[in-house]
């Protein structure tokens, strides 16, 4: 009898951990360092390695107090490694993390349910938009979802199994206090919350008590007391205010940054779940369905995983879309379980004339994305010279060939799981060899920072005007970089008898101009959203 090679987990690990290296490993250094987090955290974690303070976290010389520091461990231990600050050595940890959740998503979803649904949870998870960009970037998301997973999985091994339950409950509070350590208090709320309201639902609320919490929370503020008490002994008590309580209680309820309306998130999550997020409203109400009607396989806990972290974070004032992403691998696992029964299911079944809608949705997505590059190429004709690299006739060409291929096989429903992969894989591997590398010159800080560089002299001396130094710190290997606040400071630094270079923003420096003497623009340069000038107290610096 041949065995289906679909259904061995050997095979659909190797699969997984190919396919993520690839699509989050290939030209990860192709582009710099962008703003605003991958140089800040970058420069975190290289002063951790210059100068061996592992403890207590600096920025630009100063104690850096926003977030917990198992990202800037990770990566200052690259840097280490490898011996050298580079984007290649920023980025692979978040790459390898990033593999593992795809791995950690197979084996849960397999065990809530069988190997095929885990393999296609994994692939869905590896090919939507916000995941893909995230395990590309330096970021503090990847390692926080992958404890979270990490803790839900043991909590739900022990929860299920009969063997080894004290070892897995007490693997659920370590990986909390993991979480908790990657980016503060969510690392433990959303398990928690996650599993109280699961048991609740399915009648088990008394399963609470074999999970040991008098124990479980001495592992828990064990595994976090192990930084945090060393932090505050050398950060002081203003330390520990500030990680505990105002960049996470104060920031939920009142945040100063990024303050969204609460339906942001029904804004900005179909877009980062794109393109599966049009089959996911149907795999919603099926899976709530099929867990009414107790059919085979926990069709409840992804649910109540992905509606608590979506009520969550949009119960917090302060929102942003990556904030969402330990509700990815959960919203994988319902779209994975669904084509799943799909495929499973006979042809009369009323779940085969349903999935029509969403398939011609994705159909004529794909349409559309065939027609756009045309227009896009005739409205911004000139831009898009100066992009040879960038061919929009093959993106326009894969869509639609795409299109036809989907509505050919549309009663084939495996292959019409595998085209979608296919071209997201291939769209993703474009974007990174041609796309990103791009827009690189109109997003990095790299090309000014090298302008400085080559104009400074020692003796001279570089400041920066109401903005954040880290991407200049990383990029001109200069810290601290003296930070001016007022424009009474800035016009007395401006008649120092040290040659000065500051940057200042272009709209600053139009304000400020009357009152700086031997003010001259000697670069201008465009970071982003921000037009900077590099000007100087010396109208020849060199």
């Amino acid at each position: 009898m041949k065995t289906n090679l679909l259904k061995k987990n050997w095979f659909h690990v190797i699969v997984i951990i190919l396919l993520g290296s690839l699509l989050y490993g290939y030209n990860i250094s192709g582009w710099d360092l962008w703003n605003p987090d991958e140089p800040r955290y970058a420069q975190v974690a290289r002063e951790m390695a210059e100068t061996g303070n592992w403890t207590l976290p600096h920025l630009n010389g100063d104690v850096y107090h926003e977030k917990p520091p198992l990202v800037f461990w990770l990566t200052g231990l690259s840097f280490k490694l490898f011996g050298s600050c580079n984007e290649f050595t920023a980025r692979f940890p978040t790459v390898i993390l990033s593999v593992l959740i795809l791995v950690a998503t197979y084996f849960f979803c397999r065990m809530m349910f069988d190997p095929v649904t885990g393999f296609l949870s994994s692939l869905v998870l590896a090919t939507n938009i916000e995941y893909f960009w995230l395990s590309r970037r330096l970021c503090l998301d990847i390692p926080i979802t992958l404890f979270i997973l990490l803790s839900l999985f043991s909590f739900y091994r022990a929860y299920r199994g009969e063997k080894g339950k004290r070892l897995y409950y007490a693997l659920f509070f370590i990986s909390m206090g993991l979480a908790t350590l990657a980016k503060g208090p969510v690392g433990f709320i959303i398990p928690l919350l996650t599993v109280i309201i699961y048991l609740a639902l399915e009648g088990e609320i008394r399963r609470l008590k074999e999970m040991r919490f008098g124990l479980g929370f001495f592992l828990f503020l064990l595994t976090l007391s192990a930084w945090l008490i060393p932090a505050a002994l050398q950060g002081g008590m203003a330390y520990f205010q500030e990680i505990v309580f105002r960049q996470t209680v104060n920031r939920f309820f009142d945040a100063w940054a990024h303050r969204q309306p609460f339906y942001y998130y029904f804004q900005v999550f179909p877009a980062g779940f794109a393109p599966w997020i049009v089959f996911f409203p149907l795999a919603f109400i099926w899976c709530f369905q099929a867990w009414r009607k107790k059919r085979s396989g926990d069709y409840l806990f992804p649910l109540v995983w992905f509606l608590v972290v979506f009520t969550f974070f949009s119960s917090s004032t302060g929102k942003r879309e990556l904030y969402l992403l330990p509700l990815y691998p959960a919203a994988a696992m319902i779209i994975g379980r669904f084509w799943a029964d799909y495929c499973a299911c006979p042809e009369d079944q009323p779940l085969k004339r349903f999935m029509n809608i969403p398939l011609f949705v994705f159909m004529g997505s794909m349409l559309a994305g065939g027609i756009l590059p045309f227009f896009l190429e005739t409205r911004f004709h000139t831009l898009l010279e100066s992009a040879p690299q960038i061919s929009f006739k093959l993106i326009a060409l894969s869509c639609a060939v795409t299109a036809f291929l989907l509505f050919i096989f549309r009663k084939r429903k495996q292959i019409c799981f595998a085209l979608i992969v296919v071209i997201m894989s291939c769209g993703i591997i474009y974007g990174v060899h041609s796309i990103l590398p791009f827009l690189n010159p109109f997003k990095s800080a790299r090309p000014l920072s090298s302008e400085i560089i080559s104009l400074m002299k020692p003796g001279d001396e570089l400041v920066i005007y109401r903005r954040e130094t880290s991407a200049f710190n990383f990029y001109t290997g200069i810290y601290p970089i003296k930070q001016i606040k007022s424009q009474e400071d800035l016009s007395t630094l401006f008649t120092s008898d040290k040659r000065i270079f500051c940057l200042i923003q272009k709209g600053d420096f139009e304000k400020t101009r009357e009152s700086l003497l031997n003010a001259y623009p000697l670069k201008e340069a465009d970071i982003g959203h921000r037009n900077y000038l590099l000007v100087s107290n010396r109208n020849n610096p060199k």
